[in-house]
């Protein structure tokens, strides 16, 4: 689902397919050597997870809007991408990806792994991909389809604090 106003940025995601990439609409946080991947509509609280995770954890954002994420023989990794939103933090750095949470907001947080089509579809949605290239959008696809076969994915509805960061963390130390 292309969300790019700029031509060149569904360029470059087009690009990316070439190189068994996609690139994925996500704030991204390095946390003991690996990614964490927040998607989620803009507005929905990805630079807030992100920012929560850098208070409370010691994390370093990778990307505050954008990630490149690769699917390679040896596992699936984020890469910083120069298209970064408003943050203006794209660091180039390759980790393997721990998770990829879906955010949204509620009163109380809560956490459920996803599997099959819902990961599926919440990891699509977040895409960058132009609908009218059929070659692209199979691409992505398998590529979609990959990741959420090697990495785990979670939806997270939560509040804007620490309980968030707790119920993750929860969450990846119970897999």
């Amino acid at each position: 689902m292309s969300r790019e106003a700029d031509p060149t940025g569904a360029y470059f995601a087009r690009a990316l397919l070439d190189f068994s990439g996609i690139q994925l609409h996500a704030s991204a946080i390095a946390v003991d050597g690996k990614a964490y991947l927040f998607s989620a509509a803009s507005g929905t609280g990805k630079s807030t997870q992100a920012a929560l995770w850098e208070q409370f954890r010691g994390a370093q954002l990778i990307n505050g809007d954008r990630a490149g994420v690769f699917v390679e023989p040896d596992g699936v990794f984020a890469r910083g991408i120069p298209y970064c939103g408003s943050s203006g933090v794209n660091r180039n750095v390759c980790l393997r990806v721990k998770c990829i949470v879906s955010l949204s907001q509620a009163p109380v947080t809560s956490i459920a792994p996803l599997t099959g089509l819902r990961a599926f579809r919440q990891i699509w949605e977040g895409c960058t991909v132009n609908l009218w290239d059929r070659q692209a959008v199979m691409a992505c696809s398998e590529l979609v389809s990959q990741v959420v076969q090697r990495v785990p994915v979670f939806h997270l509805a939560c509040t804007p604090d620490c309980s968030a960061v707790e119920a993750l963390e929860q969450a990846i130390n119970n897999l």
